[in-house]
């Protein structure tokens, strides 16, 4: 995997019996009675040796309590960011709850694609963790008073220079990058039009979805809210090349509901259906990439 931000190599922890118990994984974060709570992403640092041992979880939320829960500082901001995703809870559509629900619960396996030095994963995380926060304020801002839609002009596609390959697949993250000075919002997947060598049309072949081979994001999409001081969120693209003909595929992208085409993708060695992932916010990207 290629992350853009927060680091390019994932360790692997030895013998070390460090899991994550999340506060409150299954009450919640400070949830009144009767409302709808949700995941923390602060550890609980007990132990003065580390964290405490549970259910084992994954590696990757060892390394993250390992880096944060000597930080007051950043243990500090988890805190503020998981008392701001239970004061969204109550405001959310139903369908958007289990959504923010899942990126908290996969906040911690950004640790994945952090470097593998302490010194080197504490900022990587420390950075993903200021980006977490700015997100969810947005969400807020962005639940309390709705920004307009963003349109073509308001946008361009980049490569987040993100992603992975094997077994026959390919996935890359792509980014919608804002250029106005106020705020736009972005809601849903990506419109995709799909070509074959030929030029032809083929719609078939066009899948949105959050479930790929290499990302994995369950819910309805949030909508992100992009403005000066935060420009981007992502999505990603998944071909494959094990069907028959062999053959290449182009595809055309554009914001959500439009057929303004902002770029155009090819994938020389793609013959298998093409699948989408919605847009989300940039705290969401390495967490959710196995």
């Amino acid at each position: 995997m290629k992350p853009i931000a927060i680091g390019t190599s994932v360790c692997s922890l030895s013998a070390l019996a460090l899991t994550l118990l999340f506060q409150g994984s299954a009450v919640g974060a400070d949830a009144t009675p009767g409302q709808p709570s949700v995941e923390r992403i602060t550890p609980h640092c007990g132990a003065a040796d580390g964290p405490a041992l549970a259910n084992a979880d994954t590696i990757a939320a060892g390394r993250f309590a390992k880096a944060v829960c000597p930080r007051p500082e950043i243990l500090g901001t988890l805190k503020r960011i998981d008392t701001l995703a239970q004061r969204l809870m109550p405001q959310l559509q139903p369908a958007w709850r289990a959504t923010l629900n899942a990126q908290q619960a996969a906040f911690a396996q950004t640790a994945n694609n952090c470097p593998s030095d302490q010194a080197g994963l504490a900022r990587c995380l420390a950075d993903a963790i200021d980006q977490r926060l700015k997100d969810l304020e947005d969400l807020q801002a962005g639940i309390e008073d709705p920004a307009p839609p963003c349109t073509s002009a308001d946008v361009s596609i980049v490569d987040a220079h993100a992603g992975d390959a094997g077994m026959s697949h390919q996935f890359s993250a792509w980014l919608f990058r804002y250029h106005g000075s106020s705020r736009c919002r972005i809601s849903g997947y990506p419109a995709i039009a799909v070509s074959d060598v030929s030029g032809r049309p083929r719609p078939s072949l066009a899948v949105y979805s959050g479930n790929t081979y290499f990302a994995q994001m369950t819910g309805t999409p949030l909508p992100v809210t992009l403005s000066a001081a935060n420009r981007s969120a992502w999505f990603g693209i998944e071909t494959a090349s094990a069907c028959d003909p062999p053959s290449s595929l182009t595809v055309k992208v554009a914001l959500p509901g439009s057929t303004t085409w902002l770029h155009t993708l090819s994938f020389p060695y793609a013959n298998c259906a093409v699948t989408v992932t919605p847009v989300a916010a940039m705290s969401t990207l390495h967490a959710f990439l196995q």
